[in-house]
């Protein structure tokens, strides 16, 4: 009987402007490194070395990156989008200190208007 191989997992996120946010993970669920944001032409030397599991709404792009690189990666089986409403009462539920906040990885690209967009 042979031994089920142990797979990172890395969860990717369109950013909506041609890059992802990536982050991986052990099978148990510890963070393997810092969320970052990462492009087609990343090198993407900070995700383990083993084989990915990738899931999130940018899996398909980012394993395609990845194979580009001579990398394993498949895309999780049955990967749904989560619903938002269950992840908004998930995160509800927790105390107020462990509540989620905002996790900004790159800076805004938005610039206040001069004299704060006022004409005159």
């Amino acid at each position: 009987v042979g031994q089920r191989r142990r797979r990172a997992i890395v969860a990717a996120i369109d950013s909506k402007r041609g890059d992802l946010f990536a982050q991986a993970f052990a099978e148990n669920g510890a963070a393997l490194g810092a969320p970052r944001a990462a492009g087609p032409d990343d090198p993407f030397d900070w995700l383990p070395n083993d084989d990915l599991l990738v899931t999130g709404d940018a899996a398909e792009r980012l394993a395609t990156w990845l194979r580009a690189r001579g990398r394993g990666a498949a895309r999780a089986d049955g990967d749904p989008a989560p619903d938002p409403a269950v992840i908004a009462d998930l995160a509800a539920r927790r105390p107020p200190a462990a509540r989620p906040s905002p996790l900004y990885l790159r800076p805004p690209e938005a610039t206040r208007p001069a004299n704060g967009g006022r004409l005159r």
